[in-house]
């Protein structure tokens, strides 16, 4: 059987998934706007325009990711099946990378990672530590946390920005270049809670991310660069707090 290839999806192309992303997008945010109101109103508090920005809450983090990206997961692949014919493996691209490629695209993030850590360092810009800090220490049970951060997360995020939308502007006439860039774009636009320096990071590391499933042809490969990615983010803090 001949594995389709992205652009055996012209139906899908950009006002079809410009259409479907903001749709995503949408319940995604009002889920998470219902989610901070309910828990504030369970604890018998109305929340502040700064409490629906800024979540120091671990245990409030932890539940909104979880069921944001397990709705908005869900949502996405239903999207994708209205199209007829549409097969969701191709479609997201659920193919087995081999290992090399997986240890090859890991080494480029750990480059990417280390250079940014280096900066971090020597300019005392530690804002995305400041950021996660108060979610860390308030999470309880922690291992919640961990789920939300290391695995809700990044499943929700590669299926819609490397699976959904990346099919959807490689097979416009936009091309594989520009949904490498775009997906990147529109992955940092949702991290606004980061500063100027970490939210280029956050892009470099959607370059790479969007790279590793063009390349690979796999939305495993940047799903497992991603998870180790928050993994690490998540141990920083550990250790951070350990010393």
């Amino acid at each position: 059987m001949t594995t389709p290839s992205i652009h055996a999806y012209p139906q899908w192309q950009l006002l079809g998934t410009t259409i479907g992303g903001m749709s995503i997008l949408t319940v995604l945010t009002i889920t998470q706007f219902f989610i901070i109101g309910t828990w504030f109103a369970m604890h018998h508090k109305v929340p502040t325009p700064n409490d629906f920005a800024n979540i120091s809450n671990g245990n409030l983090f932890a539940i909104m990711i979880i069921i944001t990206s397990t709705l908005c997961s869900t949502f996405t692949i239903a999207i994708i099946k209205l199209k007829r014919g549409s097969n969701i493996k191709h479609y997201l691209a659920l193919h087995q990378p081999s290992q090399a490629n997986i240890l090859q695209w890991l080494g480029i993030l750990a480059v990417v990672l280390l250079v940014s850590e280096l900066f971090v360092y020597f300019s005392k810009n530690n804002a995305a530590l400041q950021f996660i800090l108060p979610i860390y220490q308030t999470a309880q049970p922690l291992w919640l946390l961990w789920v939300a951060v290391v695995i809700a997360a990044p499943l929700f995020e590669e299926l819609f920005f490397r699976g959904f939308l990346f099919t959807g502007i490689a097979s416009s006439a936009l091309g594989k270049t520009s949904a490498v860039i775009l997906t990147s774009a529109i992955w940092t636009a949702i991290h606004l809670q980061y500063d100027a320096f970490n939210m280029l990071v956050i892009f470099s590391i959607g370059i790479i991310l969007g790279l590793a499933r063009l390349r690979t042809n796999s939305i495993s490969t940047p799903l497992i660069m991603h998870m180790v990615n928050n993994a690490l983010s998540m141990l920083q803090v550990h250790f951070y707090l350990s010393f």
